[in-house]
């Protein structure tokens, strides 16, 4: 319900407690009750129509009402004597059922209970062999004598269809189940037995339920570590729209314990924080997060600290400093794998390791997934540094290391970094099939986010190698999955449809899509995506003649290139310009944008396009005028 009520759009209304007036009605139409019992359940029941159908539900169970010439009345002999809550009517209910069968079936249905509807029955008799109930033979026939008694009852329902998952007939009955364990003392024990199931199972996505079941069994220490590295893996697999949630319950867990600023969970929620909040666009907050991680915070913290500072950095522009954090997460991350695997790993594990929740390997795998981090992000800013060739290497020496340990989710981010620097070194064709092996990777992985940054890859390519119908089909099933996913790229794929806009002569949607996005993407800082909207913008206003609008957004958008951005969308959309320009016989000014078009191109070592017969930057320049005013 909260991803839901989190969507743009979705709009929450509160029911409030019936009128007595049409409480009442309500009542009467449930099953013809006579007067005296139709006063005595509204009384009851309060303006609470579920409350009045499962207490009315109760009654025809326990057999305790006849009919009567005015409607259905209270059995000669029986009591009156109402269940004050909801969860009394469904505890009631459950101690009769319970008392139909064996000691064991009562501990099966309590753990069925904590597992809740995340669970199958397969997993809900492993759970319940784990606790001891039986062999496997022993646990099968209690578990299918617990569902038998159940669906007879119409408690669950038995979805067939999703693997045999039990979906309870309504949430108070769980609830009453669990409080009824709770009474018992058996409860904490029950969610540590499916923990300890989940951590033997070690399949993705049970950490955060392990997560879960740790913190309400009170184990805080052994919980934060798990719900922690569910965090990194849902950044990489859901998105930051996930991964903001998991933040929220791991502050909210340790507020509730009382955690102090500079415990060292506290140290790594934060910097947790500073990751989900950079990839989801909004990076003053990153920035400010990732400041609050203390130099002696474990090493995990860190290293996200960093991370999040380098994605920002990255995702703003400012290339010089983007580098020189990779640089810094580079040597950190380097060093500390180093340590972690050699003779001083025991000092180091004592570093990282809070609690039972975390093994060795796992701390080793976050320093390793660190290093390729920031040899991904330095290879990202020696590719807006129009180093190409370099960039190329760098890639490949990360994807070497993420096939070498076969982690199927880094190398897909890989390879769609990867096909940008294929498709501005000139060969399209190479960087289609790095984009579709990056989307096959994250398709099998299950990976939303990314397989909407292929799909807007593709969309590029598509756009560059002259098939604008088929980008921008590419680019709104992009925007699509990144919104769902709580992306801050989605603002990059607007721009892209924008440009796709404008390859294909429509500069008024261009324009209107672009001056939509400009001042977001500015207050964001991204200003790389905001040079690229003035560029249009300059085109448009280069078409109407507005010469004074033009010179102003050509400015903004030649900025990035005097801090030493080097991209060919910028070379692209200068070329762009400088047609308009031509055409409007402003030649200093189609001189101005040529130039900084050809310093582009160059910086790329794309020589064939200063000469490729068309109306390139080379000549333009070779008609243009003396650019008195450049």
């Amino acid at each position: 319900v909260q991803r839901i009520c989190a969507i743009d759009g979705v709009t929450t209304l509160s029911l409030l407690p019936l009128p007595p007036r049409e409480h009442r009605r309500c009542v009467e139409t449930l099953l013809g009750l006579e007067g005296p019992l139709v006063d005595a359940v509204a009384q009851r029941t309060a303006g609470n129509p579920r409350f009045a159908v499962e207490l009315v539900g109760d009654f025809v169970e326990r057999g305790a009402l006849e009919l009567m010439p005015a409607g259905f009345a209270l059995r000669r002999g029986e009591s009156l004597a109402l269940p004050d809550t909801l969860h009394a009517v469904w505890a009631a209910r459950l101690e009769r059922l319970l008392s139909t069968v064996p000691p064991s079936a009562r501990i099966c249905l309590e753990l069925g209970a904590v597992l809740g509807e995340d669970g199958d029955t397969s997993e809900w008799i492993g759970v319940c062999k784990r606790a001891g109930i039986g062999d496997i033979d022993e646990v099968k026939g209690v578990v299918t004598m617990v569902i038998d008694a159940l669906e007879r009852a119409r408690f669950v329902v038995v979805d067939h269809s999703q693997g045999g998952a039990l979906r309870f007939a309504h949430a108070m009955l769980r609830e009453a189940m669990t409080r009824l364990a709770h009474e018992g003392g058996r409860l904490l024990d029950h969610h540590r037995v499916v923990a300890r199931h989940l951590r033997d199972r070690a399949r993705r996505g049970d950490d955060e339920r392990r997560a879960r079941h740790l913190l309400s069994a009170g184990d805080l220490d052994d919980a934060m570590p798990v719900l922690f590295r569910a965090v990194h893996t849902t950044i990489a697999c859901e998105g930051s729209a996930r991964a903001t949630t998991l933040v929220e319950q791991a502050f909210a867990a340790l507020d509730h314990a009382g955690a102090v600023e500079d415990h060292p969970h506290r140290q790594r929620a934060m910097a947790l924080r500073a990751r989900v909040l950079a990839d989801a666009g909004r990076y003053a907050e990153s920035t400010m997060w990732a400041q609050l991680v203390q130099d002696t915070a474990p090493r995990e913290a860190r290293l996200d600290a960093v991370r999040a500072q380098a994605l920002v950095c990255a995702r703003r522009g400012e290339l010089d400093a983007s580098a020189e954090r990779f640089q810094a997460l580079l040597r950190l991350a380097d060093h500390l794998e180093a340590s972690v695997g050699g003779d001083d790993r025991t000092d180091h594990r004592h570093d990282a390791v809070f609690g039972n929740g975390i093994i060795r390997e796992d701390f080793v795998r976050e320093d390793s997934d660190a290093v390729d981090d920031a040899l991904v992000g330095l290879a990202d800013a020696l590719y807006y540094q129009g180093r190409l060739a370099a960039s190329a290497a760098t890639f490949n020496r990360a994807l070497a290391r993420m096939q070498q340990r076969g982690d199927d989710v880094a190398m897909a981010t890989c390879l769609w970094s990867m096909a940008y620097v294929a498709l501005w070194s000139g060969d399209p064709a190479a960087a289609r099939g790095l984009v579709l092996r990056s989307q096959k990777l994250a398709r099998a992985q299950r990976l939303p986010t990314l397989v909407g940054l292929t799909r807007n890859a593709l969309g590029d390519v598509e756009r560059i190698a002259g098939l604008p119908d088929e980008a921008r089909h590419h680019y709104q099933e992009a925007r699509t999955i990144l919104q769902r996913a709580g992306s801050g790229k989605v603002r990059t794929v607007e721009v892209n449809m924008a440009l796709c806009s404008l390859a294909v002569g429509d500069v008024s949607a261009a324009v209107a899509a672009a001056a939509g996005i400009v001042a977001p993407a500015s207050d964001a800082g991204e200003q790389l995506l905001s040079s690229l909207c003035h560029g249009v913008l300059a085109i448009g206003a280069a078409r109407a003649a507005e010469w004074s609008a033009a010179d102003a957004h050509l400015a903004a958008f030649l900025e990035p290139q005097q801090r030493g951005l080097v991209d060919g969308e910028h070379a692209q959309l200068a070329e762009g310009f400088a047609r308009e320009a031509r055409h409007h016989g402003e030649v200093w000014r189609a001189d101005v944008a040529a130039r900084a078009a050809r310093e582009i191109w160059l910086g790329l070592g794309r020589l064939d396009r200063l000469d490729d017969g068309g109306p390139s930057a080379a000549a333009i320049l070779a008609q243009g005028g003396q650019g008195s005013k450049a």
